[in-house]
């Protein structure tokens, strides 16, 4: 599903991944801890493909994340720990959604309305204009409301209130066997339950990998 080895990524002269080896099966919960710096968001960012390795190899359910984008990505599911700034208004990034990744809709209503974020007053407000927590609670119901393979999560709790993270917890509860997820996240103690394997970064490198 994720295969990852002897991954390495420089900007410039500044090493951030050195040596990455990780492979992670289909409807494996891994979580991926660490200091900042560590290099946990660049090995995301790989997978996403929004960078190319300096040397190594990735394949995401066996794309290359880099020359095969489009391919790769069709298969994930993404909430970022800083939502981008969308230009869209909030109607037309969920008709988008829907076009081009068959998100369901009424199931992102659902999920917003579950976070208290009611979404018919802001429809025509373009995203980058929502506050930090309503632009979040929008990008996980877009995340959730697709039945995608592999989902990946940035600190997607980081900016929301505490009643929306038990939400999205319950969210990762509801997942069926067959999903993998790979969660960013320093709040390991809520997801008790849920990530069954903590992989711990330090200096570009994985220090640890363990089953919970």
């Amino acid at each position: 599903m994720i295969e990852a080895m002897n991954l390495s990524k420089y900007f410039n002269t500044t090493l951030s991944l050195e040596g990455v080896s990780l492979s992670i099966a289909q409807g494996e919960k891994v979580a991926i801890l660490g200091p900042n710096g560590a290099g946990k968001t660049t090995l995301m960012r790989l997978m996403l493909g929004l960078y190319a390795p300096t040397s190594g190899h990735l394949r995401i359910h066996g794309f290359d994340p880099f020359k095969e984008r489009s391919q790769s990505v069709a298969h994930i599911s993404f909430v970022p720990q800083l939502s981008p700034p969308i230009r869209l208004s909030v109607e037309a990034l969920c008709a988008y959604a829907h076009q081009t990744a068959k998100t369901d809709i009424e199931r992102v209503a659902t999920i917003t309305q579950r976070m208290g974020m009611d979404l018919a007053p802001v429809r025509h407000k373009a995203f980058y204009t929502l506050s930090g927590g309503m632009r979040q609670k929008l990008m996980i119901a877009l995340a959730f409301a697709r039945h995608s393979p592999i989902i990946l999560l940035d600190e997607p709790s980081s900016n929301i209130d505490p009643a929306a993270r038990r939400v999205l917890i319950e969210l990762l509860e509801a997942l069926d066997g067959s999903q993998t997820v790979l969660m960013i996240s320093h709040r390991l103690e809520e997801l008790s339950g849920i990530i069954r394997r903590a992989v711990t970064m330090d200096l570009g490198r994985i220090v640890d990998d363990r089953a919970l």
